[in-house]
C-alpha cells in the first residue's frame, strides 16, 4: 500500500515555477574553463596568487605588515591596500615587494597547454606540457611530464 503525497497548493505552484535545469552544469563548467580567457580574471587571479605570496614569505621571515612597509620605504596604509588586494600591481611594485623579502619574482607568458616551474639555478624556468590535467587528476593518476628547458640567457634573474 503506497501512500500519496499531499503537498499543498502554494507549494506545487512554487515546484512548477522552479525552472529547468538540463543542461546548467555543463554550462556552468563550460564558464568556468571560460574563465582563463578573461583578462579582468586572470588579472585578479595573478593578483591573489601575489597576495597569498606575500603573506607565506612574511609568514616564513617572521614579519608584520609595519616591518614590510619600513623595508618598502612606504606606509603600512599601503602595505594594507596591497595585502587588502586593493591597489593595482606595476611590475615594479611586483619587484619592490619582491627585493624587500629577499626573493625572485617572475611574469612569464605560457601557453595553455604549458605549466610554468621555477626551480633554483642553474635551469630556473621548465615548461611542463601535458594535456588536460584535470582528467588525470580525476581518474587518480599521475601526469607524465615531459619537460623543455628555457634558455637563461636572455631570462631575467
Amino acid at each position: 500500500m503506497t501512500k500519496e503525497l499531499c503537498i499543498s497548493p502554494e507549494l506545487q505552484a512554487m515546484l512548477d515555477a522552479t525552472p529547468n535545469t538540463d543542461g546548467l552544469a555543463e554550462q556552468i563548467q563550460a564558464d568556468v574553463e571560460n574563465l582563463d580567457s578573461d583578462p579582468e580574471f586572470v588579472a585578479e587571479f595573478m593578483k591573489m596568487q601575489f597576495v597569498e605570496d606575500i603573506f607565506r614569505a612574511m609568514h616564513e621571515q617572521g614579519i608584520n605588515r609595519n616591518q614590510l612597509a619600513t623595508k618598502l620605504g612606504k606606509s603600512r596604509q599601503y602595505v594594507g591596500r596591497i595585502l587588502n588586494e586593493n591597489a593595482n600591481f606595476t611590475l615594479e611594485t611586483l619587484a619592490e615587494i619582491a627585493c624587500a623579502l629577499d626573493m625572485h619574482v617572475a611574469a612569464r607568458l605560457y601557453f595553455k597547454d604549458e605549466y610554468m616551474v621555477i626551480q633554483s639555478f642553474p635551469n630556473p624556468i621548465s615548461l611542463l606540457h601535458f594535456p588536460n590535467p584535470e582528467t588525470l587528476v580525476n581518474q587518480g593518476k599521475q601526469p607524465n611530464y615531459t619537460t623543455e628547458q628555457e634558455d637563461v640567457s636572455y631570462s631575467a634573474a
